[in-house]
């Protein structure tokens, strides 16, 4: 007999428990300067900066993040920062990730094109580098014996080199360093 009532308190109190997490609040909030495109629960949102948009899923369909984000600038030049409250919500929020300079120099006597990507999957690269006056943002391009600037998204790049024409990797010497907090110096040679 104890041990029926015994199981039966546990049934009455589990199931007085179910509806407290049956709901989760989820609150995205744009605080990049940026207009923020991405996907939700299968649902396409665009966030302006300073908006927000709040979600009530039940918790059985699972746990969800933003998918498919795409800033207006460059794609790493926005954070996607988490906060999780428990039975409050939880919180994501989008935030500027702050460039650092990167001034190159071309020792060489031929053009190269600086790369600084990291490989996240197969069909995944991340691309760091932004120069506003490439055809494509994400290659930078340097003349024989000349000096760019540009900025990049990352304190720990992983530099690659190609000659002109991409056709191979360019055997040189890629010697950079962080100067400051703001800048990076690179010397090919």
């Amino acid at each position: 007999m104890k041990k029926l009532l015994f199981i039966l308190f546990i049934v009455v109190f589990l199931g007085s428990c179910k509806g407290e997490f049956d709901y989760v609040i989820y609150t995205i909030t744009n605080d990049s300067l940026d207009i923020i495109t991405f996907t939700f629960n299968d649902t396409t949102n665009t966030l302006d900066n300073g908006e927000s948009i709040t979600y009530t899923i039940n918790s059985e369909q699972g746990r969800f993040i933003p998918e498919n984000i795409i800033p207006a600038g460059h794609p790493r030049s926005v954070n996607l920062n988490t906060l999780n409250s428990g039975t409050a919500g939880i919180f994501y929020t989008f935030s500027d990730n702050i460039p650092l300079t990167l001034n190159v120099i071309n020792t060489l006597s031929i053009p190269v094109k600086l790369f600084a990507y990291q490989i996240i999957s197969e069909k995944t690269i991340v691309d760091y580098i932004y120069a506003e006056d490439e055809d494509i943002n994400f290659i930078l391009t340097i003349d024989g014996h000349a000096k760019k600037t540009a900025i990049i998204y990352t304190s720990k790049p992983n530099f690659t080199l190609y000659n002109e024409d991409e056709s191979d990797t360019y055997p040189a010497i890629i010697d950079w360093k962080l100067t400051d907090d703001t800048t990076i110096d690179v010397i090919i040679k």
